[in-house]
């Protein structure tokens, strides 16, 4: 279970949505947050947080992956609708423009 890795540009660890669910699993499973932790060698507060969201979206019936797939989606749909939202706005412009050129 040892799926993270360094990222070049920073020192952060960044660890496989695998690692954090098997992580998260050992930790609910296991005696404690703080004994799951030093086991794997991550912060505890690293694992609470993974374990705090993970019951989070376990309570709304959805998982963590689940929940981050939804919000991209509408991130993107956001993005789309802005860009409609101009498109629209400049063809009735357009039309306006060329409504008042004939008459």
């Amino acid at each position: 279970m040892s799926q993270k890795h360094k990222s070049q540009n920073h020192m952060k660890a960044v660890y496989t949505p695998e690692y954090k669910a098997e992580a998260v699993k050992l930790a609910i499973e296991g005696a404690s947050i703080a004994e799951a932790a030093r086991n794997l060698g991550i912060s505890e507060k690293t694992l609470y947080g993974w374990v705090s969201a993970e019951k989070k979206a376990g309570a709304a019936g959805t998982t963590v992956e689940a929940n981050k797939a939804v919000a991209s989606e509408l991130t993107r749909l956001r993005r789309e609708n802005a860009r409609l939202k101009q498109e629209r706005d400049f063809l009735l412009e357009a039309g306006a423009f060329f409504r008042s050129v004939r008459s």
